[in-house]
């Protein structure tokens, strides 16, 4: 696949999953929380949210002091951010090509939207380039460790499989970014909440009955864009049955680990 064939495909799925969006992500005030915590903020600053999507985490971020630009492809996703809040600077380009100066800001977000990166070297290598010295860029993924031990590969093993042809594990992540210009990148695991709030794809992980819903699965770009209808309504059925006779609490049981559900990625320039 050509480079504009593939900006025009991810942008498709993009602006499928932008249109309903916001019924289920939200910023989640934990997360919010732990990303303050690790960009370690100073008075005067600018930060960047890449794939900032309808803008949930940049509003978030910004009602906590912060000076942001959002910058996502997604017109669809970023209308919506806009009719939110007028007041940030709202940017649509993809990550490898955006038109920022050299070192124009004093840190960087990305919250799951690695995986949608064209060329995860070249969006990287770009993420460097605008970042001053001494800035930091916190990314919040899953590794593929991880995502072989949640319960959902149980109910959607196809789905879950071809989750990992895309999404970048840690090592390549670590890889690109030294690779980048990057001096230093280190790793918190980070364990779902019972009552987080941002609906993403294991966020319910405490609470089976929701990945019974089809428009909840639809939030996320696996199940929207990249799994069979066939696929999705055998595993609903297969849960629903276990949920019914309670064999989904040892289905649970044999996942549980100390691996973490997902990561962030901090990596110093």
């Amino acid at each position: 696949m050509c480079v504009i064939e593939e900006s025009e495909s991810k942008m498709t799925i993009y602006n499928k999953i932008g249109r309903k969006y916001d019924e289920t992500r939200s910023a989640d005030a934990r997360i919010t929380k732990i990303l303050i915590t690790l960009l370690n903020p100073s008075d005067s600053q600018n930060f960047l949210d890449i794939g900032c999507g309808t803008g949930n985490y940049t509003i978030a971020l910004q009602k906590n002091g912060f000076s942001l630009v959002g910058l996502d492809p997604s017109e669809v996703m970023l209308n919506q951010a806009k009719q939110k809040n007028s007041t940030i600077d709202w940017v649509q380009a993809f990550c490898e090509d955006t038109p920022f100066l050299d070192e124009s800001f004093d840190g960087a977000i990305c919250i799951f939207a690695i995986h949608h990166f064209l060329n995860l070297q070249s969006a990287f290598k770009e993420v460097f380039r605008i970042l001053r010295n001494d800035s930091r860029f916190v990314i919040f993924t899953g590794c593929h460790e991880q995502l072989k031990n949640y319960w959902l590969n149980h109910y959607f093993p196809s789905s879950m499989k071809r989750l990992l042809t895309y999404m970048p594990d840690i090592e390549l992540v670590q890889k690109s970014l030294f690779s980048a210009g990057f001096k230093t990148v280190s790793f918190e695991d980070y364990e779902i909440d019972i009552d987080l709030t941002d609906h993403f794809l294991y966020s319910n992980k405490h609470d089976p009955i929701a990945y019974t819903d089809k428009e909840f699965l639809y939030g996320s770009s696996l199940f929207s864009g990249k799994s069979t209808e066939k696929e999705i309504d055998d595993g609903i059925s297969m849960l629903l049955s276990d949920i019914k006779n309670g064999e989904i609490n040892d289905v649970i049981k044999r996942y549980q680990n100390d691996k973490g559900d997902y990561k962030f990625v901090i990596a110093n320039k």
